[in-house]
């Protein structure tokens, strides 16, 4: 749009500078030739425009992930795509979110304050400080000054801490605020020593060179946590490309698992369904050193990516792959009776026409509508009925349905739900000025929603059947700052993806493919499936066999390295639970269950519930009822356990069960 708003410029300059006589004065001369390198340098920049789309949309070839060739084209993207944006005006239409402006700020006064608490420290030891310029810092007049400096803000930056931990759901920032609580007592102590000397303030200052280097650190944190929360400007981060890939694949993965479905409602069942299948539910929970903690929270690309994730991380996954659709939707929130001041996230909202249907990814499935459950002419249940929260305020029938017993009751009731909030799923980029521009210059096949209107989204829901409140879920605050700060645990779980599989078929086994567990799953998420160098393809040769194990521990290349035996398995593993999910995601349903039913039992199969529920669904699609209830019931110790259980309860007895009955 803006080469085009150039164009007219130029076509207008030119015309006017042929008006009257056709001598061109020095003036009209320099006027013509700027509006020449004018439309130049907008045709420059669309191109940059145009290639960093192409990039982002055929990102298959080579892991984008830290440290690799990948993410260096990411941050190349991001260098183009502002040379493009910086010649973009400023969107008169677009509000600031106060929400989001209220963490950035929080963020910013905290990293301020730590450099003061540096500067402070600084002084009281005795040191010169300089500024940018290299001019010395001027400290207090006496040193009783300087450490009451310390002492503020110290005292300051506790408050900053805990208000940020607060407003972003951030658990490491609330152990944070401990340890320089904790600093600050030990301060404190020196105001009750009477007559305490220079040299015992200045000693216990000296003691704290790693904590002074700590704050200097915690600054920087603070200061570019800051800068990701940013939603007004027009400037390209490498955060916001790998939003761009992560919006791409949902794109994809939204238009293909819909199918030629066109009713919302029905696009919603689908891709819950898809979600289910692909992302096997993990403890939000993990214990080291006999110490429990909370795992890292994955951002939505990362979880596709690993076909695993929490319950928060499998709901993110839906929200986002309904947003590609502009489909609205929630977190859906009671009171815990426990505690009124927990909230219980059970469900996900989704927004049609006022009512808001409910689907319960724990379990695996939208929540039975009064005309309950169906079985489809595939022999698989359906789910054409979908019951809204309305429904289930007035009728507590409809969640006594999903009773595994009198014992083990579903934990909501109707009159909990008189308390519904709606916790809308925001990110900084989301919402932000930049995603606005950029997602209004896209067209065709680049199409895809980047950006989302808080202020209509809150109002929207604020007006729908059976919610009393909206707030903004925390989660995607939480998941930016660990993602950036602390990745490692992701990252080391992403490392599977740059495994290169040696070759056998060209006589040397040092020739190793490409990354081919990255393209393959990327190219699924694409709907590039079947066909040559597709999916399918991918991860079938991703796979290696035991004739081609023994091989390449006869070879010296690899002989000295007994880990690679270990890692050649484990690809494997992946490679064939990843192929299984994609067959059985297009109906190649005998071709999935022999591929799952290969490493079902193998001892390196991390997958063995997500194993035993797709067995089970093929199972159902096969009308073999009784073996999809046996790998259900298989299922049962793992998070996903009670919802597969009643799925089972719901499928039709069959005739050779009938039979069997006494």
């Amino acid at each position: 749009m803006r080469y085009f708003s150039c164009l007219v410029c130029v076509v207008l300059l030119l015309s006017l500078s042929f008006v009257g006589c056709k001598r061109r004065d020095d003036a009209a001369l320099r006027l013509a030739e700027a509006a020449h390198y004018a439309l130049g340098d907008a045709r420059h920049q669309k191109e940059d425009f145009d290639r960093s789309l192409d990039i982002i949309n055929n990102l298959d070839g080579s892991p984008s992930l830290p440290n690799t060739p990948g993410f260096e084209t990411l941050v190349s993207t991001a260098d183009r795509l502002n040379n493009w944006i910086r010649n973009q005006r400023l969107d008169e239409n677009w509000r600031p979110d106060p929400v989001f402006q209220e963490v950035e700020q929080a963020a910013r006064n905290a990293a301020e304050t730590a450099r003061t608490v540096v500067l402070a420290l600084a002084h009281l030891r005795g040191e010169t400080v300089f500024d940018d310029d290299g001019l010395p810092l001027i400290a207090s007049e006496t040193l009783e000054a300087e450490l009451q400096a310390v002492m503020m803000g110290l005292e300051q930056l506790v408050s900053q801490i805990q208000t940020l931990a607060s407003l972003a759901d951030l658990p490491t920032m609330y152990r944070f605020s401990e340890a320089v609580s904790d600093l600050q007592r030990r301060f404190a102590v020196l105001e009750e020593i009477p007559n305490v000397t220079a040299d015992t303030i200045r000693a216990l200052a000296g003691q704290l060179a790693f904590e002074a280097e700590v704050f200097a650190v915690s600054a920087g944190m603070f200061e570019a946590y800051s800068a990701q929360l940013r939603t007004d400007g027009l400037f390209i981060t490498t955060s916001d490309v790998e939003y761009l890939k992560q919006s791409a694949w949902m794109r994809d993965l939204a238009q293909w698992t819909s199918g030629d479905r066109r009713v919302l409602l029905e696009q919603a069942v689908q891709m819950c369904d898809w979600v289910v299948c692909n992302i096997e539910l993990r403890s939000s929970f993990i214990s080291v050193n006999q110490q429990t903690i909370a795992v890292s929270p994955q951002h939505p690309w990362q979880t596709i990516l690993l076909g695993y994730g929490t319950i928060h991380d499998r709901m993110a996954v839906f929200l986002e792959l309904l947003r590609q659709w502009r489909i609205d939707a929630a977190l859906l929130a009671v009171p815990d009776p426990r505690d009124p001041n927990i909230s219980l996230y059970w469900a996900v909202g989704v927004l049609l026409d006022g009512e808001v249907y409910v689907f319960l990814l724990s379990y695996g499935f939208p929540i039975p509508g009064p005309e309950g459950v169906q079985v489809g002419d595939d022999g698989a249940l359906q789910f054409s009925s979908v019951a809204t929260l309305s429904q289930l305020q007035q009728d507590d029938s409809l969640l006594r349905r999903l009773d595994l017993s009198e014992d083990r009751r579903f934990p909501i009731t109707a009159e909990m739900l008189a308390q519904t909030t709606a916790y809308l799923y925001l990110t900084p980029e989301s919402v932000s000025m930049r995603m606005k521009v950029l997602e209004a210059e896209l067209s065709g096949e680049q199409n895809m929603v980047l950006y989302t209107d808080p202020h209509e989204l809150r109002r929207r829901f604020l007006a729908a059947s059976g919610i009393s409140g909206v707030e903004y879920w925390k989660y995607p605050l939480r998941t930016a700052f660990e993602q950036r700060f602390d990745p490692e645990p992701t990252n080391e779980a992403l490392s599977i993806f740059l495994i290169q599989r040696p070759r056998v078929d060209f006589g040397s086994l040092a020739a190793r493919q490409h990354y081919p567990l990255w393209s393959g799953r990327v190219l699924y998420f694409r709907g590039a499936i079947t066909g040559q160098d597709r999916a399918l393809t991918k991860l079938q040769n991703v796979r290696v066999s035991d004739r081609e194990m023994i091989q390449f521990r006869e070879d010296p290349v690899f002989r000295n390295n007994p880990a690679f035996s270990m890692q050649l398995q484990w690809m494997t593993i992946q490679a064939s639970y990843w192929l299984g999910t994609a067959l059985f995601g297009i109906d190649s349903l005998a071709a999935a269950r022999d591929t799952l039913l290969d490493i079902r039992l193998k001892p390196l199969n991390t997958w063995r519930y997500g194993t035993e529920y797709l067995l089970g669904r093929i199972a159902e699609r096969e009308g073999r009822y009784d073996d999809a209830r046996r790998h259900y019931a298989n299922t049962a110790p793992s998070l996903s356990g009670v919802g597969n259980a009643i799925r089972a309860g719901w499928l039709p007895v069959s005739e050779e069960e009938r039979n069997a009955l006494p």
